[in-house]
């Protein structure tokens, strides 16, 4: 008996070392933090229409605020479109509560794509509620066999009581033709303990003085310049203070409006150059700007505080459906960059000179795009050349991918009325075998405690007030070149 005792003692020992070592889940559609997670539950293959949805596996965890899974389904497509896969949550494992369906008496129905989902009462009332409700975050926003799905697990949608209220849940998705798990089984889930490890929050503070600070913001529609959002837009700036900014959806000003425009914010004077809705603004001198369709690419001089000269490239191209022209502007944009690498003389680009791409990229339909822009995969060879390796080293570019200061996620677009739930569509990509992103983050001010809000001069509504996209910022440092 004692060697048994020793044996599960030493097993908790080294399941407990195992979750200290893991890091926390980050809802960015990467799935390698799950790595070490075995799933929950694995649905038979093959059981579904052919062609339809047919469910994999399902791991869920949690830790003190949120509920996170990670789903397969079989077949590419896209959650935030038109799609027929539910999730049903019996939130307090009480099948005699809820709605009836499946097996469980679920306390959610959420249908991806088809907002509303609804909330069902004690009372037998139901209530409609929307993403904000739930706190509802999925990733990735393209076309994927596989997503991640995170809850808030202090949301109280009806405004008193919350969703969940116990130790354990039941959980059903459902699709036209499959079930997970199959009719007749009960797929429960354990909230014991604190769960997963948190993070600690990040920071606005830049890690040191040397570092190049890089901003990409989408204004929707002259933000800026619209006196309802200026204030909150000031404050923002204020606390970012960026050397670097690409502005987008500043249609209705000039770029040396938004260059004053911050120069009265943070003091001192900023260069400026823009290609349709795109402003870059520079701490540096801007020495040549090239039109690339309607995305633009801003020669900067770095002297004297660095070695050299940066290609900025701020990129905007089309949404939503429009999949085709979005894939055509950023094949057309890598192959600029590649142009630019291939022809110093031309473009005046010394060779290993840092290269960051960002923008709003819009990365809403197929998955390829990113690809094309990380990994220089051009998808019209015909027009735009071969496929190529886009950083000076033959490797890909880096996607920084930043989290939120406070909270697990990585979405820049985040509208409370829309029926498509938060999504990462804004990108910082660069060189990284001569850059380095010492810091990076996504400034979401609803999520920020009252102290930090203060201690930064900002307010709890700032960013919904200023834009439906959240500022994304990298701290980049300059690698020592080789001799």
């Amino acid at each position: 008996m004692n060697g048994i005792r020793t044996l599960l003692q030493a097993g908790i020992l080294a399941l407990l070392a195992t979750v200290a070592a893991q890091a926390q889940i980050t809802v960015d559609g990467r799935f390698d933090d799950w790595t070490d997670r075995p799933p929950l539950h694995a649905d038979p293959a093959g059981d579904a229409v052919p062609g339809q949805v047919d469910f994999g596996r399902l791991w869920i965890t949690h830790d003190q605020t949120h509920l996170y899974l990670r789903l397969e389904i079989g077949v590419p497509l896209s959650l935030q479109g038109e799609n027929p896969i539910s999730l049903l949550l019996d939130a307090d494992n009480d099948p005699h509560t809820g709605r009836p369906v499946h097996g469980i008496g679920a306390e959610l129905v959420w249908r991806f794509g088809r907002a509303p989902g609804m909330v069902y009462l004690e009372s037998g009332d139901s209530l409609a509620v929307l993403h904000p409700n739930l706190g509802l975050v999925t990733a990735p926003t393209v076309v994927s066999d596989r997503f991640e799905i995170c809850l808030d697990r202090t949301v109280r949608p009806t405004g008193r009581r919350p969703l969940f209220r116990g130790s354990r849940l039941a959980v059903v998705l459902a699709a036209d033709g499959d079930l997970l798990p199959d009719a007749g089984q009960r797929l429960e889930y354990h909230l014991d303990g604190p769960g997963e490890p948190v993070t600690p929050p990040g920071s606005v503070t830049r890690p040191g003085p040397d570092l190049l600070r890089v901003m990409t913001y989408n204004t929707w529609r002259n933000g800026p310049f619209d006196p309802k959002r200026e204030t909150a837009f000031r404050r923002l700036l204020q606390a970012i203070g960026p050397d670097l900014a690409g502005f987008e959806e500043i249609r209705d000003h000039g770029s040396d409006e938004v260059a004053a425009w911050m120069g009265s914010a943070l003091g001192g004077i900023f260069h400026h150059a823009r290609v349709a809705d795109n402003v870059a603004v520079s701490r540096y001198p801007i020495i040549a700007t090239f039109p690339v369709g309607d995305n633009g690419a801003f020669l900067l001089d770095l002297e004297p505080r660095q070695p050299g000269r940066l290609l900025f490239v701020v990129a905007h191209p089309p949404c939503c459906l429009h999949d085709q022209e979005r894939q055509a502007e950023i094949d057309e944009l890598m192959a600029f960059v590649r142009l630019a690498q291939r022809e110093g003389e031309r473009f005046d680009l010394p060779a290993g000179a840092p290269i960051v791409i960002a923008g709003d990229m819009n990365l809403v339909g197929l998955p390829g795009q990113l690809a094309t822009l990380v990994r220089g995969e051009i998808a019209d060879t015909t027009r735009h050349g071969a496929a190529f390796a886009p950083d000076w080293d033959g490797t890909p570019l880096a996607d920084l991918s930043p989290r939120h200061l406070a909270s697990p996620h990585t979405f820049t677009w985040y509208s409370a009325e829309s029926s498509f739930t938060p999504g990462r569509l804004d990108y910082l990509i660069f060189t990284d075998s001569v850059l380095e992103a010492v810091n990076g983050f996504v400034l979401h001010t609803p999520e920020l405690p009252d102290e930090v809000l203060a201690g930064l001069g900002l307010k709890a509504e700032d960013t919904e007030t200023a834009s439906d996209h959240l500022p994304v910022v990298a701290d980049l440092a300059f690698r020592p070149k080789s001799r």
